[in-house]
């Protein structure tokens, strides 16, 4: 189940931000992001504004990455305003376009 989504356009060390609300109880959510060229950092502040990073990605989160994607996976995440930064550290191109999106797994 997609919580929220959005697409930017990203020009040489641009960054943007997402913020969504997120609901009570949820088991899981993944704060994910994509881009198509260049290199991208990406940082998650949680309701009580703990910047989750690489190095850091703190209790109950898991960080993975690709050439083209990178995303946290928070087990029990706390309800409230969570912020999602994408930035671009180097592009290949002029510009390039990128997606954050917040999922959950659907309830069975």
């Amino acid at each position: 189940r997609t919580l929220g989504q959005k697409t930017f356009t990203f020009r040489p060390r641009a960054g943007k931000r997402f913020v969504k609300r997120v609901p009570r109880g949820l088991a899981q959510a993944t704060f994910f992001a994509g881009w198509g060229n260049g290199a991208y950092q990406l940082t998650l502040t949680d309701p009580r504004g703990r910047k989750h990073t690489v190095r850091r990605p703190g209790k109950g989160v898991a960080f993975r990455r690709g050439a083209t994607f990178a995303f946290y996976r928070v087990t029990r995440p706390r309800p409230g305003r969570w912020t999602v930064e994408l930035r671009n550290v180097r592009l290949t191109k002029a510009s390039d376009q990128g997606k954050i999106s917040i999922t959950t797994p659907r309830k069975r």
